[in-house]
């Protein structure tokens, strides 16, 4: 596995490596948007805005992790490559982008994400209803000393 930043030319791979692992994992959230919106999300807002890193096995980016000030924006693993270390990676690389101490939204309801962040020592300090979040989903703000 080889971690790398994130280039301006990988923003195509990295919205549909978005929209599959958020619809693999989450398939209860509301699609809220096209593909060409998550390709221009991720060219005007992710890449330019945010730390991002990628991790690439055999020249395929199996996942990415985005980081702005003391929070960890995005976190996304392709289906096949979960359970494989990538997503392990990539948060110790986020931890070490970002301000201490690191903080983190999911959604209430991804119990794989939230015991993935437990068990690496992040703490539940904050539960929502979701009317503050574009998918009005109940979510929970974690964050990690």
């Amino acid at each position: 596995m080889n971690l790398r930043l994130a280039r301006k030319e990988d923003a195509p791979t990295l919205a549909r490596l978005h929209r599959i692992s958020v619809e693999t994992a989450m398939p209860w959230l509301p699609k809220l948007h096209t593909p060409a919106e998550d390709l221009w999300w991720m060219e005007t807002i992710v890449l330019p805005e945010q730390q991002v890193w990628v991790a690439e096995i055999d020249g395929v980016i199996a996942g990415y992790a985005a980081v702005l000030g003391d929070m960890l924006e995005q976190l996304y693993i392709l289906p096949e490559y979960q359970g494989r270390g990538v997503g392990s990676a990539l948060l110790q690389k986020a931890i070490e982008m970002a301000e201490p101490p690191m903080r983190l939204w999911t959604f209430q309801r991804n119990e794989a994400a939230r015991a993935f962040y437990e068990h690496r020592g992040f703490e539940a300090v904050e539960f929502t209803d979701g009317a503050d979040n574009e998918e009005k989903e109940p979510d929970v703000l974690y964050c990690r000393a």
